[in-house]
């Protein structure tokens, strides 16, 4: 409908209105139709709060995400409490919902839509309720035998009304959607000064980022918080989440000023805004992340953290087992060890693959059997089946020929064999996952970060007297080995045909690291 006959009809609607209505329920319609109203985020960020993962990445992507009363489908059900105070927020609403309105109007249904900007920069949620007037009966014109008729029939009138409930810079709606942290005024907060010496900041640091002419500290925000617990005696409560930002020295800055800095802050090797709020009670200093629901999609418990931290400990470099469990990880957390890697102390490289994660799905007994005889397929739990599936997959548009077929698994039926599909039979069944190890390849490079140069040599003597040769400051923690093994994941089908999947684990070891193993 275009938008001259949705006008066209609105206009119709109202004079029938004005005709069949009394004068009170014309005025009511005539509020209800006001939409400048002051924003109202309270059922909207309880809306947010309960947003399940799917849905938030949705939100987060640009998509609409709309919820209704009057849903069939459960995960798209507005909550009766969230219903009831947005309808609140339309004049005369609450009485409306809850049949109580003394001028006959019903309720037939309320949504709620959050969408974001094409920039994702901001944030809207609108509401809009359906209303619905039965008209009393009215007089007929005509004439009858026993004088004039009346109409029994009465005439159901039905209005959408849209309000704007939220409309703010995302980073602000998602700060507000949070519960709110006290902010009691204390003359004593707000002339406390504070001096970060540069010494003491990298020593509470995790770790230090070397730059030409300085060293700064890597810190997280508990970090900085707990130094400030020691220099200023406050008490402070905060969560705790694995992002790491780089802090400055500073002298004679007011406490406020600082705490009010964690708004801009962005994280480190990444440049994401990851700000945080603060409050203060009189007697605990608060500090929260902004968006908490992102925050704990990236982050790693620190159950996994400690096996993996205690295996590079033992082994000086992690392995096929350690990168198989980080693979089982979701693609959020992945990403967020990937950057941290290194302030995590989980060594200077992490990898993920599909292979790694199928290797991770199996018992150790079928680990065993991939490196001897084979394991059977024909008994993996759907998990397995669909990773393996991910595996095998050959989109068509990279399929190329070769001498051999390239077979990728059945799916719904189908197969692709040099990116062909062909209908799928007992025939391509896969049944056998091997797996075999190659000798580790060494490659040494000197790095001094952001710049890498490979060495050409086959030992670290040799790779450190070229180091030498080239640069006269060299450094043994700079000249670093790059241990690389390639595991061949093999899959046998019952047409025995075969498919490789490669898997190369890099094992990083400094000329240092090695000096002091020898020792030990």
């Amino acid at each position: 409908m275009s938008e001259a006959e949705l006008q066209s009809l609105r206009a119709k609607l109202s004079t029938q209105l004005s005709k069949d209505t009394p004068a009170e329920a014309k005025r009511q319609r005539e509020a209800l139709s006001d939409l400048e109203r002051e924003p109202l985020l309270g059922p909207v960020a309880r809306l947010y709060r309960a947003f399940p993962r799917d849905t938030l990445d949705a939100f987060r992507a640009g998509l609409v995400v709309r919820y209704d009363s009057e849903s069939a489908e459960e995960e798209w059900l507005l909550p009766e409490d969230i219903a009831f105070d947005a309808a609140a927020a339309f004049p005369g609403g609450a009485r409306i919902i809850s049949g109580n309105d003394p001028d006959g109007w019903k309720f037939d249904g309320l949504n709620v839509a959050l969408s974001t900007d094409a920039d994702l920069e901001r944030a809207q949620a609108e509401a809009q309720m359906t209303i619905r007037y039965l008209a009393p009966p009215q007089p007929s014109k005509r004439r009858s035998y026993g004088g004039l008729a009346t109409s029994d029939r009465t005439m159901p009138i039905s209005f959408d009304q849209t309000i704007s409930l939220a409309a703010m810079p995302l980073r602000e709606f998602i700060a507000q959607a949070n519960r709110p942290l006290p902010r009691t005024a204390c003359e004593q907060l707000t002339a406390m000064k504070l001096t970060l010496e540069r010494a003491e900041l990298i020593a509470e640091a995790a770790t230090s980022n070397r730059r030409p002419g300085k060293t700064l500290a890597c810190m997280t925000r508990s970090d900085i918080l707990a130094l400030l617990h020691k220099k200023l005696g406050l008490q402070i409560i905060s969560d705790h989440y694995s992002q790491w930002f780089i802090v400055a020295p500073l002298k004679d800055r007011p406490l406020v000023e600082f705490l009010d800095s964690f708004k801009d802050m962005h994280e480190f090797r990444s440049a994401k805004p990851c700000g945080a709020d603060w409050g203060w009670d009189g007697e605990f200093l608060y500090a929260r992340a902004e968006d908490v629901r992102t925050r704990n999609l990236e982050e790693v418990p620190n159950r996994l953290l400690r096996p993996w931290r205690a295996a590079l400990a033992r082994q000086g470099t992690l392995g096929l087992e350690e990168f198989a469990h980080i693979s089982l990880l979701t693609d959020e957390q992945i990403s967020a060890l990937k950057r941290n890697c290194r302030v995590l102390g989980l060594g200077e490289t992490i990898i993920s693959s599909k292979g790694l994660r199928l290797y991770g799905l199996l018992s150790a007994r079928r680990r065993k059997e991939m490196f001897g005889r084979g394991t059977s397929i024909r008994a993996f739990t759907q998990p397995q089946l669909a990773t393996l599936a991910q595996i095998l997959a050959v989109p068509a548009s990279r399929a190329k020929p070769s001498a051999g077929p390239r077979v990728g698994i059945y799916k719904n039926g189908w197969r692709v064999d040099n990116g062909t599909q062909q209908p799928s039979g007992r025939m391509c069944e896969p049944i056998l996952l091997t797996m075999h190890a190659e000798a580790p390849r060494d490659r040494f490079f000197y790095d001094t970060m952001p710049t890498r140069r490979l060495i050409e040599a086959d030992t670290f003597d040799e790779a450190w007297r070229e180091a030498q040769a080239q640069w006269s400051d060299a450094s043994k923690k700079s000249l670093v080995r790059v241990r690389n093994t390639l595991y061949t994941l093999t899959v046998t089908f019952a047409d025995d045909s075969v498919r490789n999947v490669y898997i190369s684990v890099p094992a990083r070891t400094s000329y240092s690291e090695w000096s002091e193993s020898l020792q030990k």
